[in-house]
């Protein structure tokens, strides 16, 4: 994996937690994963396009081993 693709996936996996946080109080990584589906609603409902959503969430589903589809 490239460097700068690496540091992308830190950064959206790292938004992803701060916002489960936020929104669901979340304390663990493990406790964050019932809500990935939540999160790409809320990016969808913020305006994003889909590839936006799905560079968002590739990193997120990655760490999770969850298929992006």
């Amino acid at each position: 994996m490239l460097a700068k693709t690496e540091q992308q996936y830190k950064d959206h996996a790292q938004k992803f937690g701060a916002w489960c946080k936020t929104r669901y109080r979340c304390k663990t990584v493990e406790e964050c994963k019932p809500h990935i589906q939540d999160y790409a609603d809320f990016l969808a409902a913020s305006g994003k396009t889909a590839s936006t959503i799905h560079t968002y969430l590739a990193s997120v589903c990655r760490v999770f081993g969850v298929p992006l589809d």
